[in-house]
Protein backbone atom coordinates (compact mmCIF):
# COMPACT_ATOMS: atom_id res chain seq x y z
CA UNK A 1 0.00 0.00 0.00
CA UNK A 2 1.33 3.41 -0.96
CA UNK A 3 0.66 6.10 1.59
CA UNK A 4 1.03 9.80 0.99
CA UNK A 5 1.34 12.00 4.07
CA UNK A 6 0.88 15.75 4.27
CA UNK A 7 1.24 17.70 7.51
CA UNK A 8 0.25 21.23 8.49
CA UNK A 9 1.23 22.80 11.82
CA UNK A 10 -1.16 25.47 13.11
CA UNK A 11 -1.36 27.73 16.17
CA UNK A 12 -5.06 28.13 17.04
CA UNK A 13 -6.36 29.41 20.36
CA UNK A 14 -6.64 25.83 21.67
CA UNK A 15 -2.87 25.27 21.43
CA UNK A 16 -0.33 23.96 18.91
CA UNK A 17 -2.09 21.73 16.39
CA UNK A 18 -0.92 19.30 13.73
CA UNK A 19 -3.22 18.24 10.91
CA UNK A 20 -1.93 15.20 9.07
CA UNK A 21 -3.63 14.09 5.86
CA UNK A 22 -3.07 10.59 4.51
CA UNK A 23 -4.24 9.27 1.14
CA UNK A 24 -4.05 5.54 0.48
CA UNK A 25 -4.27 3.55 -2.76
CA UNK A 26 -8.05 3.20 -2.48
CA UNK A 27 -8.38 7.00 -2.50
CA UNK A 28 -9.62 7.20 1.08
CA UNK A 29 -8.53 10.41 2.81
CA UNK A 30 -7.70 10.25 6.50
CA UNK A 31 -7.43 13.39 8.63
CA UNK A 32 -5.57 13.07 11.91
CA UNK A 33 -5.87 16.19 14.08
CA UNK A 34 -3.67 16.43 17.17
CA UNK A 35 -4.08 19.37 19.57
CA UNK A 36 -1.32 19.83 22.16
CA UNK A 37 -3.06 22.02 24.72
CA UNK A 38 -3.12 21.32 28.45
CA UNK A 39 -3.97 17.74 27.53
CA UNK A 40 -3.20 16.27 24.12
CA UNK A 41 -6.34 15.53 22.13
CA UNK A 42 -6.41 13.45 18.97
CA UNK A 43 -9.18 13.14 16.37
CA UNK A 44 -9.27 10.81 13.35
CA UNK A 45 -11.67 11.22 10.42
CA UNK A 46 -11.62 9.06 7.29
CA UNK A 47 -13.47 10.07 4.13
CA UNK A 48 -14.15 7.93 1.08
CA UNK A 49 -16.62 10.36 -0.47
CA UNK A 50 -15.36 13.18 -2.66
CA UNK A 51 -18.56 15.09 -1.84
CA UNK A 52 -17.64 15.13 1.87
CA UNK A 53 -14.18 16.52 1.14
CA UNK A 54 -15.56 19.09 -1.28
CA UNK A 55 -18.16 20.15 1.32
CA UNK A 56 -15.46 20.57 3.98
CA UNK A 57 -13.34 22.69 1.63
CA UNK A 58 -16.31 24.90 0.71
CA UNK A 59 -17.24 25.32 4.38
CA UNK A 60 -13.69 26.45 5.22
CA UNK A 61 -13.67 28.83 2.23
CA UNK A 62 -17.01 30.34 3.27
CA UNK A 63 -15.91 30.77 6.90
CA UNK A 64 -12.66 32.46 5.82
CA UNK A 65 -14.58 34.96 3.67
CA UNK A 66 -17.05 35.63 6.51
CA UNK A 67 -14.15 36.15 8.95
CA UNK A 68 -12.36 38.59 6.65
CA UNK A 69 -15.58 40.56 6.08
CA UNK A 70 -16.19 40.71 9.85
CA UNK A 71 -12.68 42.15 10.25
CA UNK A 72 -13.55 44.92 7.79
CA UNK A 73 -11.84 43.61 4.67
CA UNK A 74 -13.46 43.80 1.26
CA UNK A 75 -13.44 40.32 -0.26
CA UNK A 76 -13.50 39.87 -4.02
CA UNK A 77 -14.05 36.35 -5.35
Amino acid sequence: MTRRDYCLHLNPQEGPTCIQVNVDNSGAISLEITVSGEEEEKYDLTFSSDADIKGLIELLRWSRVASLKAQGYKVVM
